[in-house]
């Protein structure tokens, strides 16, 4: 308050301006622009407690914080309390999911909520690797594969991964692989090399992709080489000059590999595919693929030609051979309708369900679908050694179609068929169906360890088993076999576990048993299977590694005479066990006389060799014998004995007989 000239002008009045109450949350400070995924963000965000003007409220209230948009998982502390000045600082959040904008919303009982800026979300610490591309193919042996190996890195959320070093090496099979360095996934988290060239021979070939710490680091491609010499099909059985509309083609159409001489060659397991080569139209049924046997003869069971009637041809390919067409086929309407496999099952393994599940259509002479629901179709096994079970009579539904869904061959690995049959109808059978084994189940002893061995020198006949399933099949794939002694104590030696190879074997080697003679079982394990143990395995003792005093030290007797007790030494192997056949040789090592045999004398069954006499040297006092078995610890053994003196029998001047001297004086 001012009034000119006056004493005190001007007047000063003050007064505080308290904030009001509590009505919002406003940012301070915002979370990172930028974020990894599932790693706490650089910087933290805050928010205020402000009343509507817009002035910090000082109170303490809890504050939470959720994800507003874009998704995922909010790590780290969600809910803290403000400070004494309304002031809420959170520490440790972090967001998991995919890359993409998140932002935050932040909110208090009562309070206006607050949402953060945008969050970039991009892909965090590389936690796994997969196969992405390349795998499973098939090249002439010597040649690159169509698609090179290639990979994908990503985070725990499964987001690409960029920058992460993948090495790509050869494992199997020879070939080479370009670029040998390792190489950086792209910004799609992609590893992938230029080329893989197969090995020089036809077989498998396999490859790995490694980067260290990732779940399913190596990845394991596989490639299979196949012979690339030029070659020709040729008939080796002509199908049948005519055959009805849907009927099995009898004789059996079979090619035969041929050279560009028209040598046979006898390459198998070549995928041969046959079609329609020529005709008026229609389609070709049942295995339209197959492998040559041994003979380089592929055999097409199964075959229908299904259509109008008319000439037809059939046409056989292959990748890497000459095709060839039948002769002619006239194909005629059947008078009979029958049943016709329309899916054929692909796999089998002993005790599981096809994957492909039969299916069986009715058709008429000309091969045409007849619908109809409810006709019973019943399939049972037509040949080979495996029991079929399931549900094996089917309706048929409302196109004239039963399915059998569910079939389980169970038996030995080989070939099986099925029969289809349904009451008037002509029956039909599946293409060979080769049964696989089924899931491991147990081990089982293919080569015992030897019956007889020796303490800790490795069995002469190492034992080897087998994982088979439920029905005695043997199971490919690697799994670890582990080995123990089950009874009679003592220390295994050797390698184990070790994995199984390719047709679940696990072939063990430098097994030995050391410990105490006696007898020993040994038991073999993997997990989840049933173990096996061994035969019973005799422990003798192994080789000589040391020598001790058995008997015969510390005598006294009159010299020229023999010890009560001749020495004896004994001979033990590495666990104490007594060594047999170990020769050891008895010398007199001092005090002279003589100790028998001469020659070295050979450990008994006790592992013990004894002198038969040592004879003390003629002089009083220590004498001494030594036993030398060469390359044994404690060699050679040392017994003494004291040679004390005999009966008197003579005297024996002790001094000068003959003296002169002065008389009356002592002699000198």
């Amino acid at each position: 308050a001012t009034a000119t000239g006056l004493a005190g002008s001007p007047v000063a009045f003050t007064a505080t301006g308290m904030a009001g109450s509590a009505t919002k949350l406003v940012m301070v400070q915002q979370p990172s622009a930028t974020a990894q995924n599932a790693i706490a963000f650089a910087q933290q965000p805050t928010v205020q407690v402000q009343d509507a003007a817009g002035n910090p409220v000082a109170e303490v209230r809890s504050v939470a914080v959720v994800i507003s948009t874009g998704g995922g998982t909010l790590g780290g502390t969600t809910s803290v309390s403000t400070d004494a000045n309304g002031l809420a600082s959170f520490a440790g959040l972090s967001i998991t999911g995919t890359v993409g904008t998140r932002t935050l919303q932040f909110s208090s009982a009562g309070l206006t909520n607050a949402v953060s800026s945008g969050v970039a979300l991009t892909a965090g610490t590389a936690t796994q690797i997969a196969l992405s591309a390349g795998n499973n193919q098939t090249a002439t042996a010597g040649s690159a594969v169509a698609t090179p190996p290639r990979v994908l890195v990503r985070d725990i959320s499964n987001n690409p991964v960029a920058g992460v070093s993948v090495a790509f090496a050869v494992t199997g099979g020879g070939g080479a692989i370009v670029p040998s360095s390792p190489q950086t996934t792209n910004a799609s988290g992609l590893a992938a090399l230029t080329s893989w060239t197969l090995g020089t021979v036809a077989g498998t070939n396999t490859m790995t992709a490694t980067a260290a710490g990732l779940t399913g680091s190596p990845v394991t491609f596989t490639a299979t080489g196949v012979a690339g010499t030029a070659g020709k099909l040729a008939m080796f059985t002509q199908p049948p000059a005519s055959a009805a509309s849907g009927a099995l083609l009898s004789p059996v159409p079979v090619v035969q590999l041929q050279d560009q001489f028209g040598n046979d060659k006898n390459d198998p397991n070549v995928g041969i595919t046959v079609g329609i080569g020529s005709g008026p139209g229609g389609s070709l049924s049942g295995s339209t693929v197959a492998l040559t046997d041994a003979n380089g003869r592929a055999t097409f069971s199964g075959l229908r030609i299904i259509g109008p009637i008319g000439l037809y041809t059939l046409q056989f390919t292959s990748a890497t051979q000459t095709g060839v067409t039948s002769s002619a086929v006239s194909l005629t309407a059947g008078a009979a309708a029958q049943l016709a496999v329309t899916a054929q099952p692909t796999t089998a393994q002993s005790g599981i369900a096809f994957t492909t599940a039969p299916t069986v259509q009715v058709q008429d002479a000309a091969g045409n679908p007849i619908p109809g629901a409810g006709r019973n179709v019943i399939v049972s096994l037509n040949s080979g050694s495996a029991s079929l079970s399931g549900t094996l009579t089917r309706a048929t539904d409302a196109a004239g179609v039963a399915t059998f869904a569910g079939l389980v061959l169970t038996g030995p690995v080989g070939p099986n068929t099925l029969l289809f049959s349904s009451a008037g109808l002509t029956t039909d059978t599946t293409a060979v169906i080769t049964l696989t084994a089924g899931n491991a189940a147990k081990l089982v002893m293919v080569t015992q360890p030897s019956s007889a061995v020796q303490n800790a020198i490795a069995f002469a006949q190492q034992p080897a088993v087998r994982v088979l399933d439920g029905a005695n099949n043997p199971v490919s794939g690697v799994r670890p076999v582990g080995v123990a002694i089950l009874s009679g104590g003592g220390a295994l030696g050797g390698t184990t576990p070790i994995n199984t190879d390719a047709n679940g074997l696990a072939t063990f080697a430098g097994l030995s048993i050391t410990g105490t003679v006696g007898a020993r079982t040994l038991q073999f394990t993997s997990s989840g299977l049933t173990s096996v143990n061994s035969t019973s395995i005799s422990v003798a003792a192994g080789t000589a590694t040391q020598i001790l005093l058995n008997s015969g030290t510390g005598l006294s007797a009159t010299v020229g005479t023999a010890v009560a007790t001749a020495p004896s030494a004994i001979v033990r192997d590495v666990s104490g066990n007594p060594v047999a056949g170990v020769p050891v040789t008895f010398a007199i090592a001092s005090g002279g006389g003589t100790v028998l045999p001469l020659t070295p004398v050979s450990t008994n069954s006790s592992g013990i060799a004894a002198a038969t006499s040592w004879t003390l040297g003629a002089l009083a006092g220590a004498n001494s014998v030594t036993a030398t078995a060469t390359g044994l610890t404690g060699s050679p053994v040392t017994f003494t004995a004291t040679g004390t003196a005999g009966a008197a029998t003579a005297l024996a001047a002790n001094s000068v007989m003959s003296q002169s001297d002065t008389v009356g004086l002592p002699v000198a």
